[in-house]
């Protein structure tokens, strides 16, 4: 299951806050208009969420989407937790299966439902940060309001960050596949040469990486692919196809185009266009 959340605007945190032990019960099935983060500093917590039920552990995260019925509970005494509530937004969307096109929308982050972070020093780093300026900026409201919006932002790309990086996430040969695809960009990984590599058969990578990221190992690769090329498109738009084609791994410019226009919706061609229009855009 995966959120997806528009970055396009500011968004308002209402309550960002730690708790222990009993404290982080909530009243049983419960549902709420806003989104709900909550990350496992210590122990153990389960959530029960529409029909299913998570068993959450240290540097877990799970996020409840606004409108879906849940509760939680304690499941051992020394547990400690970071939650937050922040504005649910209408382009905000919810995926049983993940959607290429949201995912690799420069507007859009695309998040598991629930994940281990991998780096979770800096996801703490950051809700501790949230934290101080929602108790200690007492009068200055408005910069109370924004700092809270700014480093949620900051924390939804963190979150992002995690998720390329781990797999549910403690699976060792999906970590090393994802980590050998990143490292190598100009080339395409067949199913066999992978299994090789991380050592298992093609069948279970297959399997594995489905259940881990949402993709087939093949549509993975596109898409970080894809990825990447926006990524160098939206910081220099008149880099050539030609040369993107060569670095990432594709036939020639031709192959690339029609790549991307599959798995973004538009061509290369027009995505340098929206992005010079809204460059040009006065402040």
């Amino acid at each position: 299951m995966f959120s997806s959340f528009y970055t396009g605007s500011r968004r308002k945190v209402s309550i960002v806050n730690t708790a222990s032990g009993a404290d982080i019960e909530v009243p049983p099935y419960r549902t709420l208009d806003e989104h709900c983060l909550v990350y496992v500093i210590e122990g153990k917590v389960k959530i029960e969420l529409e029909d299913k039920e998570y068993t959450l552990s240290k540097d877990d995260l799970i996020i409840i989407h606004a409108g879906h019925r849940h509760s939680s509970a304690v499941l051992t005494k020394e547990t400690r937790t970071y939650y937050l509530h922040f504005q649910a937004l209408d382009e905000d969307m919810f995926f049983y299966d993940s959607d290429p096109k949201a995912a690799f929308d420069s507007q859009y982050i695309l998040l598991n439902y629930c994940f281990h972070c991998t780096n979770p020093e800096t996801v703490k780093h950051i809700l501790a940060e949230m934290v101080s300026i929602r108790f200690f900026i007492r009068k200055e409201y408005t910069l109370k309001d924004f700092g809270l919006s700014s480093h949620l932002d900051n924390l939804l790309y963190e979150m992002r960050s995690n998720l390329d990086l781990s797999a549910h996430y403690t699976n060792s040969f999906i970590n090393l596949a994802i980590r050998t695809i990143a490292c190598h960009p100009a080339k395409f990984y067949s199913l066999e040469e992978m299994s090789y590599i991380v050592n298992c058969s093609k069948k279970t990578l297959e399997k594995n990486f489905k259940n881990v990221t949402g993709y087939s190992f093949h549509q993975f690769q596109l898409a970080k692919k894809i990825e990447s090329i926006s990524l160098a498109l939206k910081s220099n738009p008149n880099m050539p196809l030609k040369v993107l084609a060569s670095q990432f791994g594709f036939y020639d410019e031709f192959h690339l185009s029609k790549t991307f226009k599959k798995m973004i919706g538009i061509s290369p061609k027009e995505y340098r266009s929206i992005i010079k229009s809204t460059r040009r855009q006065p402040e």
